[in-house]
């Protein structure tokens, strides 16, 4: 099945959104406004994996409460949107074979759902104003190099207003793009060396995708700890180990097991 964009799909995406340049899965490099086009191979609620002829990736949509995709196993679909972490891709516009296009937000902005509740009230609103304790650490931050706000958005992220400081690193509060709370870890260099997260925004099928996506053979054995999951895992040297996945996504440890 050819699972590329005909040219007369291209043209009508193009009258749509801004041109775009139409690249490979497996191509992918950090920029904006990249579109790429595959085959939905599995849905997790309102994410999806898109595969083409040269890999696959975690398509991120935002909260389902924001807005649905109602993508299906099996469609063909095209996506404009930017790469994110942990072999994900953040979706600007996804355009369904039948012609239906299905805005999740505009390029160079901030997520517009970030930091609102939802509809049951389970998300934080975003908290806008920093008080007199973390304007001080960001002022201090400021003071030796370290602009904090400008690192958490440069990173895609939605800064809080939330700071501390510890022994070698600043703690951030501040939200992704599919709306969750995160915790970026800035060491004292402006460099961010963890995101964590409180709450778990994967299941074991999202959990399996980004072990793959990382190179590793799935053993499936997942111990959930407080802050972050221990899978075990296959290394491509045919090792077991066990790799520790924050709630963010991130593969941040491999250990022999």
């Amino acid at each position: 099945m050819n699972i590329f964009a005909s040219a007369a799909l291209i043209a009508a995406l193009a009258t749509a959104a801004p041109a775009t340049a139409q690249t490979a899965i497996g191509d992918l490099q950090a920029s904006r406004s990249i579109t790429i086009e595959g085959r939905v191979t599995d849905v997790f609620g309102n994410k999806f994996v898109l595969e083409d002829d040269s890999g696959r990736i975690l398509v991120e949509t935002g909260p389902s409460w924001w807005r649905t995709t109602e993508v299906s196993v099996d469609e063909n679909v095209t996506v404009i949107g930017e790469p994110g972490a942990s072999r994900t891709f953040d979706a600007f516009r996804i355009r369904h074979g039948d012609g239906r296009e299905i805005v999740i937000r505009e390029p160079d902005m901030p997520p517009p759902w970030a930091g609102q509740a939802s509809p049951d009230g389970s998300e934080r609103r975003l908290q806008r104003r920093a008080d007199a304790d973390d304007q001080r650490e960001i002022d201090t931050a400021l003071s030796t190099g370290i602009d904090l706000k400008k690192i958490t958005e440069d990173a895609g992220y939605v800064f809080g207003y939330d700071v501390d400081r510890k022994k070698d690193h600043y703690e951030v509060e501040a939200f992704g793009p599919n709306g969750a709370e995160v915790e970026l870890h800035i060491d004292f260099t402006g460099n961010i060396r963890r995101i964590a997260m409180d709450d778990p925004t994967y299941d074991d099928a999202g959990l399996r995708q980004i072990v793959e996506n990382a190179g590793y053979e799935w053993r499936g054995d997942i111990d959930r700890k407080k802050k972050h999951y221990e899978v075990e895992a296959v290394n491509a040297y045919g090792e077991r180990v066990e790799l520790h996945v924050d709630y963010s996504g991130e593969i941040y440890k491999e250990k022999w097991d």
